[in-house]
């Protein structure tokens, strides 16, 4: 069916027992298609340069005037005539994945499988409300500024940024963005004060004391009570502070990771941290100290557990650390502390026995000296406490 394409025309057009279209009789191509359920829409038809049929939907009627559709069909020819091709591009704009699809992908191939949950956090509470509906390749650099300037809480909008920041390099990679089109670059962070927690000497003693507390309860309980999880529990802590780990590599840690002939826990590449940038295992080296624990807790295995820490279950490690870390920063009487502080706590007692800033980051697994820089005001203090007791001896 041929007629000229007026708003009277469009009106009138009834749905038939198919669907059928009405071609504009002065624009080649454009047309009114009707379906049976009394749907229009405006379309255009065309060849492109390589000389394939196309489709290009303008817009229903009911969000579109006929005369702007007639406007939108001449506009589009003109591009069709200039060698482009509406149809295939409105296809790929259609197609190209939004932030929450990018967020799915990330999730499922960041190689830190250890911050999925944190990483979720910020995605759902953050990132998905403010950009999940926005294509991948929309996003502007001044729309990254502007959640960042407006986010209320300065250190978890860096969190976010970093979220994104990684999940958008990952788009780069699979092609979803153009080379070098990254919204996060040239973004800044806030400035976040570096936390400089220690355990002194007084809280020290005093975590020593109500370890042996919790010990106690394990040694004089069945496997399945709090007891023997809270004994489980004290022996880690101890590992931390003896070996300066991450606390998931201890937590999560299995006995074949255990070279006891080498005196060394190795963490498996993708089981560590920095494992995806050294393609290398993390060696935590252990003192006899930290071996005699380690023996304490095979002799101690509830039921062959793969799990050096098992949790309520022999086939699980343990969960749910926060609650125990509470209760014995409560007891001990210490405030502020961290269970990643006791990591910063090796490193200072090290820097206090007289070893050297590159010592301790070969201890710690840095994978850059700068990151063992923190403990340089350290190294100072020991230093300064060295030439006063040769100033002592020389009594000049």
């Amino acid at each position: 069916m041929k007629r000229k394409l007026t708003k009277t025309v469009v009106q009138q057009a009834q749905p038939a027992s198919k669907r059928y279209e009405i071609r504009d009789t002065e624009i080649t191509g454009f047309m009114l298609r009707v379906a049976y359920s009394g749907k229009k829409d405006f379309y255009l038809k065309y060849k492109n340069s390589s000389g394939q049929a196309r489709a290009l939907k303008l817009g229903s009627s009911k969000e579109l005037h006929c005369q702007d559709a007639r406007e939108l069909a001449v506009k589009n020819l003109l591009r069709v005539k200039n060698g482009e091709d509406p149809a295939a591009e409105k296809q790929e704009i259609k197609i190209t994945p939004t932030i929450a699809e990018l967020k799915r992908e990330y999730m499922i191939e960041q190689a830190d499988k250890s911050s999925l949950a944190q990483d979720s956090g910020y995605w759902n509470n953050w990132l998905l409300p403010a950009f999940g509906k926005i294509k991948v390749r929309d996003l502007t650099r001044s729309q990254v500024r502007a959640f960042m300037k407006n986010h209320p809480k300065p250190p978890t909008a860096n969190r976010c940024y970093t979220t994104l920041r990684k999940a958008f390099e990952f788009a780069d990679e699979w092609g979803w963005i153009e080379e070098g089109t990254n919204p996060c670059y040239k973004v800044k962070k806030f400035p976040e004060e570096q936390r400089q927690r220690y355990i002194e000497e007084d809280e020290l003693f005093r975590l020593k004391v109500t370890l042996q507390m919790f010990d106690s309860n394990g040694l004089n309980s069945r496997y399945h009570t709090n007891g023997k999880l809270e004994r489980r529990f004290a022996q880690m802590i101890r590992l931390l502070l003896l070996t300066g780990a991450r606390l998931r590599n201890i937590m999560e840690a299995r006995w074949e990771w255990v070279n006891w002939k080498m005196s060394v826990l190795v963490v498996p590449v993708n089981k560590h941290k920095t494992g995806s940038k050294t393609m290398k295992p993390l060696m935590i080296h252990l003192s006899d100290a930290a071996l005699e624990i380690l023996k304490q807790l095979k002799d101690e295995n509830p039921e062959g557990s793969p799990w050096i820490i098992s949790g309520q279950s022999p086939h699980a490690p343990l969960v749910g650390y926060r609650k125990h870390w509470l209760n014995l920063c409560s007891l001990a009487g210490i405030e502020n502390l961290r269970v990643h502080d006791l990591r910063h706590s090796h490193a200072s007692q090290g820097i206090s026995a007289g070893m050297s800033l590159s010592q301790i980051g070969e201890l710690l697994g840095h994978k850059s000296a700068s990151t063992t820089k923190r403990y340089a005001h350290l190294e100072k203090s020991q230093a300064q406490k060295s030439v006063n007791a040769i100033a002592d001896r020389l009594q000049l």
